[in-house]
Protein backbone atom coordinates (compact mmCIF):
# COMPACT_ATOMS: atom_id res chain seq x y z
CA UNK A 1 0.00 0.00 0.00
CA UNK A 2 2.26 2.37 0.76
CA UNK A 3 4.78 1.92 -2.40
CA UNK A 4 1.29 2.71 -4.47
CA UNK A 5 0.99 6.28 -2.89
CA UNK A 6 4.59 6.95 -3.23
CA UNK A 7 4.06 5.79 -7.02
CA UNK A 8 1.34 8.23 -7.08
CA UNK A 9 3.15 10.87 -5.43
CA UNK A 10 5.83 10.63 -7.98
CA UNK A 11 3.47 10.72 -10.95
CA UNK A 12 1.70 13.74 -9.63
CA UNK A 13 5.12 15.97 -9.36
CA UNK A 14 6.35 14.89 -12.86
CA UNK A 15 3.41 16.33 -13.98
CA UNK A 16 3.41 19.38 -12.16
CA UNK A 17 7.00 19.28 -13.33
CA UNK A 18 6.28 18.64 -16.95
CA UNK A 19 3.53 21.39 -16.96
CA UNK A 20 5.53 23.88 -15.67
CA UNK A 21 8.19 23.23 -18.45
CA UNK A 22 5.43 23.71 -20.50
CA UNK A 23 4.25 27.21 -19.25
CA UNK A 24 8.22 28.46 -19.52
CA UNK A 25 8.27 27.07 -23.24
CA UNK A 26 4.81 29.02 -23.40
CA UNK A 27 5.72 32.36 -22.14
CA UNK A 28 9.79 32.45 -23.90
CA UNK A 29 7.89 31.49 -27.30
CA UNK A 30 5.64 34.40 -26.93
CA UNK A 31 8.63 36.86 -25.66
CA UNK A 32 10.27 35.60 -28.64
CA UNK A 33 7.28 36.59 -31.52
CA UNK A 34 7.04 40.03 -29.19
CA UNK A 35 11.31 40.32 -29.82
CA UNK A 36 9.82 39.69 -33.11
CA UNK A 37 7.65 42.32 -33.60
CA UNK A 38 10.34 45.25 -32.21
CA UNK A 39 12.52 43.43 -35.04
CA UNK A 40 9.91 44.25 -37.89
CA UNK A 41 9.13 47.80 -36.71
CA UNK A 42 13.63 47.82 -36.11
CA UNK A 43 13.07 48.77 -32.56
CA UNK A 44 16.29 46.52 -32.11
CA UNK A 45 17.37 47.54 -28.48
CA UNK A 46 13.66 45.86 -27.52
CA UNK A 47 13.58 43.69 -29.68
CA UNK A 48 17.18 42.40 -28.27
CA UNK A 49 15.77 42.81 -24.56
CA UNK A 50 12.67 40.53 -25.50
CA UNK A 51 14.86 37.82 -26.86
CA UNK A 52 17.17 37.98 -24.41
CA UNK A 53 14.34 37.29 -21.43
CA UNK A 54 13.21 34.75 -24.10
CA UNK A 55 16.91 32.81 -23.30
CA UNK A 56 16.91 33.38 -19.70
CA UNK A 57 13.56 31.78 -19.30
CA UNK A 58 14.29 28.92 -21.91
CA UNK A 59 17.58 28.64 -22.71
CA UNK A 60 17.24 25.83 -25.73
CA UNK A 61 15.21 28.40 -27.20
CA UNK A 62 17.03 28.48 -30.53
CA UNK A 63 14.42 30.71 -31.89
CA UNK A 64 15.27 33.77 -29.51
CA UNK A 65 18.82 32.42 -29.81
CA UNK A 66 19.53 33.00 -33.55
CA UNK A 67 17.19 35.93 -33.79
CA UNK A 68 19.04 37.74 -31.33
CA UNK A 69 21.92 37.28 -33.35
CA UNK A 70 20.08 38.69 -36.36
CA UNK A 71 19.10 42.02 -34.61
CA UNK A 72 22.96 41.77 -33.35
CA UNK A 73 23.95 41.55 -37.37
CA UNK A 74 21.04 44.26 -38.03
CA UNK A 75 22.49 46.42 -35.75
CA UNK A 76 26.29 46.10 -37.40
CA UNK A 77 27.66 44.39 -33.55
CA UNK A 78 29.53 42.16 -35.55
CA UNK A 79 31.09 40.50 -33.12
CA UNK A 80 28.27 39.74 -31.06
CA UNK A 81 26.40 38.41 -33.88
CA UNK A 82 29.07 35.94 -34.20
CA UNK A 83 28.71 35.34 -30.94
CA UNK A 84 25.42 34.75 -30.85
CA UNK A 85 25.28 32.58 -34.55
CA UNK A 86 27.76 30.39 -32.94
CA UNK A 87 25.47 29.81 -29.77
CA UNK A 88 22.82 29.43 -32.23
CA UNK A 89 24.28 26.74 -34.09
CA UNK A 90 25.34 24.56 -30.94
CA UNK A 91 21.84 24.44 -29.91
CA UNK A 92 20.50 23.64 -33.91
CA UNK A 93 18.35 21.04 -33.84
CA UNK A 94 17.31 20.52 -37.25
CA UNK A 95 19.66 20.94 -40.69
CA UNK A 96 17.71 24.01 -41.91
CA UNK A 97 18.75 25.56 -38.63
CA UNK A 98 22.56 24.68 -38.94
CA UNK A 99 22.26 25.59 -42.82
CA UNK A 100 20.53 29.30 -41.28
CA UNK A 101 23.19 29.50 -38.53
CA UNK A 102 26.33 28.94 -40.92
CA UNK A 103 24.95 30.46 -43.20
CA UNK A 104 24.62 34.26 -41.55
CA UNK A 105 27.65 33.18 -39.72
CA UNK A 106 29.73 33.44 -43.06
CA UNK A 107 27.63 36.60 -43.62
CA UNK A 108 29.23 38.19 -40.62
CA UNK A 109 33.01 37.21 -41.53
CA UNK A 110 32.54 38.24 -45.22
CA UNK A 111 31.56 41.98 -43.68
CA UNK A 112 34.82 41.92 -41.68
CA UNK A 113 36.75 40.25 -44.56
CA UNK A 114 37.83 37.33 -42.76
CA UNK A 115 37.20 34.77 -46.07
CA UNK A 116 38.47 31.51 -44.69
CA UNK A 117 36.07 31.67 -42.03
CA UNK A 118 33.32 32.68 -44.31
CA UNK A 119 34.16 30.10 -46.92
CA UNK A 120 34.52 27.38 -44.24
CA UNK A 121 30.75 29.09 -42.96
CA UNK A 122 29.91 28.74 -46.16
CA UNK A 123 30.31 25.08 -46.96
CA UNK A 124 29.04 23.95 -43.51
CA UNK A 125 25.94 25.65 -44.32
CA UNK A 126 25.78 23.81 -48.24
CA UNK A 127 26.28 20.64 -45.79
CA UNK A 128 22.88 21.16 -44.44
CA UNK A 129 21.03 22.61 -47.71
CA UNK A 130 23.08 21.87 -50.85
CA UNK A 131 20.64 23.26 -52.71
CA UNK A 132 20.66 27.16 -51.86
CA UNK A 133 21.49 28.98 -54.64
CA UNK A 134 22.10 32.43 -52.18
CA UNK A 135 25.01 30.34 -50.09
CA UNK A 136 26.24 28.72 -53.29
CA UNK A 137 26.68 31.51 -54.43
CA UNK A 138 28.18 33.40 -51.45
CA UNK A 139 30.87 30.57 -51.22
CA UNK A 140 32.24 30.77 -54.70
CA UNK A 141 32.68 34.85 -54.00
CA UNK A 142 34.27 34.09 -50.42
CA UNK A 143 36.71 31.60 -52.27
CA UNK A 144 37.35 34.14 -54.88
CA UNK A 145 37.95 36.91 -51.94
CA UNK A 146 40.40 34.62 -50.24
CA UNK A 147 41.94 33.70 -53.39
CA UNK A 148 42.28 37.46 -54.24
CA UNK A 149 43.57 38.17 -50.66
CA UNK A 150 46.17 35.59 -50.51
CA UNK A 151 47.63 37.01 -53.73
CA UNK A 152 47.80 40.06 -52.68
CA UNK A 153 49.56 39.07 -49.58
CA UNK A 154 52.33 36.79 -51.70
CA UNK A 155 53.09 40.34 -53.52
CA UNK A 156 53.49 42.21 -50.43
CA UNK A 157 55.47 39.45 -48.78
CA UNK A 158 57.80 39.17 -52.45
CA UNK A 159 58.11 43.45 -52.14
CA UNK A 160 59.33 42.94 -48.33
CA UNK A 161 61.88 40.06 -49.43
CA UNK A 162 63.10 42.07 -52.44
CA UNK A 163 63.89 45.54 -50.27
CA UNK A 164 65.32 43.25 -47.31
CA UNK A 165 67.98 42.18 -49.83
CA UNK A 166 68.92 45.22 -51.73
Amino acid sequence: MNKRYTIIFFFLISVKIFSQDSLLDKKSNNMTLDGNLEYVENNLIDAEALYRKAISIDSLNNIASYNLANSFYKGQLNQEAANQYKLSIKKANSSQELHKGHHNLGNVYMQNKDYQNAVNSFKNALLNNPNDDETRYNYVLAKELLKNEQKKNDKKKRRQEGRQEG
